[in-house]
């Protein structure tokens, strides 16, 4: 038997009204959850980012902030904001930062360990380049050296502070033989990196606000971990069907 046609169906654009209209209010409904985690999170850590301002001015000479130029959206360049954690004017080196990495001061390693040098991204939030769940952004380089036509479709979604690709690294740190993959960026780039943006892509494409809370929620709980030096583990449902590196 063949079905009547929708007569709400639009030909032209191949999709309902009602799915335009879910999709424009799932946009809004994450947009205000960025900017209201966002401020909650900012300002009462504010003095902790003063602190860590004043230890940076005081452990290396050189700007507090540091910008770095990712791809974000649709291809397009934007300034992250980090708490700066190397010594300005040195070598511009790998964009892989390894153990015992000379460029970075010993404050350095500490807000790197904790997580405290990414709060400014809150800022980039903020202003709309990024979400708190999106692909992390990447460094032209490596988009350039390492990403494939099926990576680049990660490019479509807003970058983020968080995503279960992210957090698939953060398992992958205290691993066995781990070291090599994170430090060596043929490696990383041919092996780590397809498999964390195919996280995230079996992640976006069925994404819902809820499952989103409940990534945040996990990034929380994955960063009291680490700095406690307890496991980390991924639970299932956020890395399907792939393979184990």
């Amino acid at each position: 038997m063949v079905s009547a046609p929708n007569p709400d169906f639009d030909p032209k654009s191949g999709v309902l009204p009602g799915t335009v209209a879910r999709s424009s209010v799932s946009a809004v409904a994450r947009r205000t959850l960025d900017v209201v985690v966002a401020l909650a999170i900012l300002l009462p850590t504010s003095p902790f980012l003063l602190l860590a301002a004043l230890g940076i001015r005081l452990s290396s000479p050189g700007p507090v902030l540091y910008r770095s130029q990712r791809i974000g959206q649709d291809g397009k360049r934007f300034a992250i904001l980090k708490l700066r954690t190397m010594h300005a004017g040195g070598p511009r080196g790998s964009f892989l930062v390894v153990q015992d990495d000379a460029r970075v001061f010993a404050l350095g390693w500490f807000l790197r360990k904790t997580r405290i040098d990414e709060l400014p991204q809150l800022l980039n939030v903020l202003g709309g380049q990024m979400s708190l769940v999106g692909p992390r952004p990447r460094v032209p380089e490596v988009i350039e050296r390492f990403y494939t036509p099926e990576m680049r479709r990660s490019l479509a979604h807003r970058p983020g502070l968080t995503s279960p690709g992210t957090l698939y690294q953060l398992t992958l740190e205290r691993a066995p033989g781990s070291e090599t993959g994170l430090s060596d960026e043929d490696r990383y780039g041919a092996e780590l990196l397809p498999r964390k943006v195919a996280i995230d892509l079996d992640y976006f494409d069925r994404a819902t606000l809820r499952s989103d809370l409940a990534v945040i929620a996990l990034t929380a709980r994955f960063l009291v971990c680490r700095a406690s030096g307890r496991p980390l583990d991924l639970p299932p449902e956020f890395t399907g069907d792939l393979p184990k590196t």
